[in-house]
């Protein structure tokens, strides 16, 4: 089952523009809410959930909703215009002819233009709001399509999320904005198609994940609109089977993982359908008949900390989570920040009453998202539904926003980690045989061959728009930051399907703000294969490489960055040319720098390219859907050359984020950290002043004083005032215990965590770690003298 996107000129509600219920504004144009006054709960319902839609009693006079209200108005008028009526249509849009021999999408798509009519219809502010014959209009389109298209005896044909979800969809919504212009008659053959192509809440066992949370609201809805409890008693049963966290596979996992389309990091995309889905049920069936009192809705709550927050920065969403969507020229990582925004305060109106701390932590955070998401700002972004509920918190200065936190976090089930620092967040992409390389379907994402081979992305404070602007449509998606590549020529959406051999991918977190992160990088469908390691630390990342070796006979080469920037570049103290076009060799480069974005230093010196070119590219080359308008961005580009058919290749070089020259040239002269170990069996740093060693061991072997004898492992550890701190991870999560020794003496107590058992003291600290139920996270042990 393909939860698909919103391809086909929808509406003005698509699947990902999520709202819900806030508190009411002064002065507000109320209108009558149809059938409203029924004291029965099937009516409280229908209005609650035409108040989520529409966004309820707004104030029209306020200005921060003239742009919504207006692009509402904009878009109700051409639908109208053009809006097919009468006894001979075959259609009720020309440009979406209906039947086999077109898309699916056009049904989807017809539905959802008659629900933006019943927005226009059902919101104040408009010029269309409580237009009785706008709304006989949208009945008659609805009874339109569920007697010639959407009906009880058609045959699905293109994509099945039209028929199980997008069309349902939309038409439950649009049923429920216009119910007071609808007869029984239309309601029962709306349940009635919606009864053919969805028998069950489960679609058969197939709805899963992101998708049940769709099909649950539908069934929900659906049940409002016909008094029909058993269909929303289906629908929350299947909610609550949502919440406990999943094992394996695709689903939610308690480090935070959310896996989805078989083995695909999505907490930025259907992660986020995921939770919007189930918060606003929630919210909906609230105080009904209904309502979901499961006990591990909590591990809803707890997720919004752990799945969201890791992956938005300033208000955007982390490529690395995004799949697909990267590839949507409408759809940049601000719209899935802001997206993540609005949800975790449709999560803090549910958690409110059980759990108030969670509530008013989730809108701290939600605020600062939204204030600094300058990228995506809703009142010119927005619809009316979404601003009113961001309001909600933005309008309240009893509600401080969040900074944005310091921290390193990882998830070892879809092998991707994040790096946060005041001013700075890293993320970076990997893969293994538990996940796949990326997703291309629908004809998306068609160059995302590299996304998880160690892509790297540096989010900073001072740069807002880096991926989010033009990025992904003219970046050479050859060459993406941090990864090491064969220059192949790859077909489109080549290998998209395609798991990586090797299990190493991973790493070891201490004391929650710094981590060791490593892959054992087995190349797309080449015979590249590369041990890479990146040290997470205070002011700085360090990356090592090593054991890089290919035989197809084609280029290798490692990408320290490639920057979509005009700013200056400055080798060795040297600033270099700003013409597009320039490039050149350096043999023995100390160290680099990108005005405003960051230092780059080589430790001992290492022989790199650099280049500032201009790349040009439309989204139609990534995206089958996107415009064929040509963009040109300029890029900075850094480089270790490997060669063609290398053999135990390597490198290093520490990133220095926000770092000026003069800092990254001091930096480079006073290293703070010493490069312990770079081969193909161990990479290790240490940190003198920080007390820090960390290791990732891809075979057994000795790192200054961390020992492993028999297993890979990734260990961390820390030395501070009489304390050692040591974290143990298995990033292969295939063995069952790790043998760890400490060339340290002079500790005599321990305070071992879960699955730490500490086996000696004496002449050094040994220990034995049970890694099989940690699943790749990390066990601690803390020791004092």
């Amino acid at each position: 089952m393909r939860h698909n996107s919103a391809r086909h000129g929808l509406g003005s509600l698509s699947r990902r523009g999520f709202a819900a219920l806030a508190a009411g504004s002064a002065g507000a144009l109320l209108l009558p809410a149809p059938r409203a006054a029924a004291a029965d709960s099937f009516a409280d319902l229908r209005a609650r959930w035409t108040e989520a839609l529409s966004g309820g009693a707004i104030d029209t006079g306020d200005p921060t909703y003239a742009v919504a209200l207006d692009s509402l108005e904009s878009k109700a008028q051409d639908y109208r215009s053009t809006l097919q009526t009468g006894t001979g249509r075959q259609v009720l849009w020309t440009d979406l002819p209906l039947g086999s021999s077109y898309p699916s999408g056009n049904v989807t798509a017809s539905f959802s233009r008659l629900k933006t009519l019943a927005l226009a219809y059902a919101t104040p502010g408009t010029s269309y709001s409580g237009d009785a014959a706008l709304a006989d209009l949208v009945a008659d389109g609805l009874e339109f399509m569920t007697s010639t298209i959407y009906t009880t005896t058609q045959t699905v044909y293109g994509n099945g999320w039209d028929w199980n979800i997008g069309a349902p969809m939309a038409m439950v919504d649009t049923a429920v904005l216009v119910y007071a212009a609808l007869s029984s008659a239309q309601i029962a053959a709306c349940c009635a198609s919606l009864d053919h192509f969805d028998p069950d809440v489960t679609l058969g066992g197939v709805s899963t994940g992101a998708n049940l949370a769709d099909t649950s609201r539908i069934f929900i809805v659906r049940g409002a609109l016909q008094n029909n409890s058993a269909k929303i008693s289906e629908a929350a049963t299947a909610l609550a089977t949502l919440f406990p966290y999943v094992t394996s596979g695709d689903g939610l996992y308690a480090s935070g993982s959310y896996l989805f389309h078989n083995g695909r990091p999505y907490n930025g995309t259907y992660g986020l359908v995921f939770f919007g889905g189930i918060a606003r049920m929630l919210n909906l069936l609230t105080s009904s008949p209904w309502a979901v009192t499961a006990p591990q809705v909590s591990n809803i709550f707890d997720s919004a900390t752990t799945a969201i927050s890791p992956f938005v920065h300033n208000g955007l969403m982390l490529d690395s989570v995004r799949g697909r969507a990267i590839s949507r020229a409408d759809e940049p990582d601000a719209a899935d920040g802001s997206n993540a925004a609005l949800i975790l305060l449709n999560l803090a109106a549910a958690a409110a009453a059980g759990n108030p701390t969670r509530a008013a932590e989730l809108r701290r955070i939600a605020k600062g998202w939204l204030q600094r998401n300058t990228a995506w700002p809703l009142q010119s972004k927005g619809d009316v539904a979404q601003i009113r509920l961001a309001k909600s918190v933005l309008d309240d200065s009893g509600i401080s926003p969040a900074a944005e936190p310091v921290a390193h976090v990882q998830f070892p089930e879809m092998d991707r980690a994040v790096h946060r620092r005041p001013g700075w967040a890293y993320s970076i992409a990997m893969c293994s045989k538990r996940t796949a390389y990326y997703e291309s379907i629908n004809g998306e994402n068609k160059h995302g061959w590299h996304t998880a081979e160690g892509m790297t992305q540096l989010y900073l404070d001072n740069d807002r728009t880096q991926y989010g602007e033009e990025f992904w449509n003219t970046v050479f998606a050859k060459k993406l930051p941090g990864t090491t590549v064969d220059l192949k020529d790859f077909v489109d959406s080549e290998g998209a399907s395609d798991r990586s051999p090797a299990g190493w991918a991973g790493g070891a977190i201490l004391q929650g703000t710094y981590g060791a992160v490593g892959l054992n990088l087995r190349g797309l469908r080449t015979t590249l294969n590369a041990r890479k390691s990146w040290f997470c630390l205070d002011d700085c990342v360090v990356a090592l490489g090593a054991g890089i070796t290919s035989t197809d006979g084609r280029y290798i080469n490692t990408v320290i960055e490639n920057r979509k920037t005009t700013a200056a570049l400055t080798v060795d103290g040297v600033v270099q040319p700003a013409t597009a076009g320039w490039s050149a060799a350096f043999d023995q480069a100390r160290w680099a720098h990108v005005e405003g974005v960051a230092g780059y230093a080589f430790p001992g010196g290492m022989k790199i390219g650099a280049y500032r070119t201009n790349e040009t590219g439309s989204w139609s080359e990534v995206n089958s859907g996107g415009t064929t308008a040509v963009s040109t961005r300029q890029y900075v580009l850094l480089q270790r050359d490997h060669g063609t058919n290398p053999v135990g290749a390597g490198y290093a070089y520490i990133l220095l984020p926000g770092f000026t020259a003069a800092q990254t040239a001091a930096r480079s002269a006073a290293p703070t950290v010493t490069v312990l170990s770079n081969t193909a069996d161990v990479q290790a740093i240490g940190h003198s002043g920080l007390g820090i060693t960390m290791a990732n061991f891809f075979n057994p072997g000795t790192a200054g004083p961390i020992t492993v004898a028999q297993n890979a492992a990734s260990v961390v550890m820390r030395e501070q005032g009489g304390t050692l701190t040591v974290g143990v991870s298995d990033p292969t999560q295939a063995l069952t215990t790790i043998d760890v020794t400490i060339a340290r003496t002079g500790y005599v107590s321990a305070v071992p965590g879960p699955g730490v058992t500490v086996v000696s003291l004496a002449g050094g600290v040994t220990l034995r770690v049970d890694v099989g139920p940690a699943r790749g996270a990390t066990r601690t042990v803390t020791l004092s003298k």
